[in-house]
């Protein structure tokens, strides 16, 4: 095995420990934007809120990417939480 890929540049590494496992998880950020309006305001588009995006779920000191294994609740999960950590620069 090799060991865990470095986080690309202008992605973001998450470090999270699920039943045991540790992992090294690759994020995107998405900033929030505003909804778009009509010249009266009213609405065209909904405001989007800032998000992370996973791409990557590494198992930590390997190269073996197990984002696909992980229940979509859990990828939720971990999207909150590192966007938690991000916003508030928590290591």
């Amino acid at each position: 095995m090799n060991p865990t890929p470095n986080c690309p540049i202008a992605a973001y590494e998450f470090e999270i420990t699920l039943d045991d496992v540790d992992l090294v998880c690759h994020l995107d950020y998405v900033p929030a934007e505003k909804g778009s309006t009509g010249s009266l305001g009213d609405p065209y588009e909904e405001d989007i809120e800032e998000q992370m995006d996973l791409f990557a779920a590494y198992v930590a000191g390997t190269d073996a990417d197990i984002k696909s294994l992980i229940d979509q609740v859990l990828v939720g999960n971990i999207e909150g939480l590192a966007l938690l950590a991000y916003k508030y620069k928590t290591p």
